[in-house]
């Protein structure tokens, strides 16, 4: 519940636009479900780049900051997937780590995108499963 996933590799997927809509003037969604890979960012680093978007590393995992991959607008909510393992008696599995919440600019500058964390949310979501 408190691994901080830095310098792991996830995966993302969404529905949202593949290009900036500040940029092309006009939305341009795809026609497949589009994925990404990313590495999530070591807090001190994220905070750096981001500037004045800081965030508590607790709710948010920091992932990318490469230029022209990013999540963006429609992808919120999408999920983020981490594989390996907890328990050194289990073999890797898939988790479900946070989604997507929110970035600058889609991709067209080198600064990381958050995630929200599920763990975060883990009381939360457990109690409302036994409903």
């Amino acid at each position: 519940m408190t691994k901080d996933f830095a310098g792991e590799e996830t995966f993302s997927t969404g529905w949202g636009l593949l290009e900036d809509y500040h940029i092309e003037k006009k939305t341009k969604y795809p026609p497949i479900l589009q994925g990404l890979v990313q590495k999530v960012v070591d807090e001190s680093t994220c905070n750096e780049a981001q500037l004045f978007f800081k965030k508590n590393s607790e709710q948010f995992l920091c992932l990318g900051g490469i230029l022209g991959y990013s999540p963006c607008n429609g992808d919120s909510g999408g999920p983020l997937t981490w594989t390996g393992s907890f328990e050194t008696d289990i073999s890797a599995r898939k988790y479900l780590i946070g989604v997507a919440s929110h970035g600058k600019d889609c991709g067209t500058r080198t600064v990381p995108s958050y995630y929200t964390r599920t763990t975060f949310f883990m009381k939360w979501i457990l109690d409302h499963m036994r409903e």
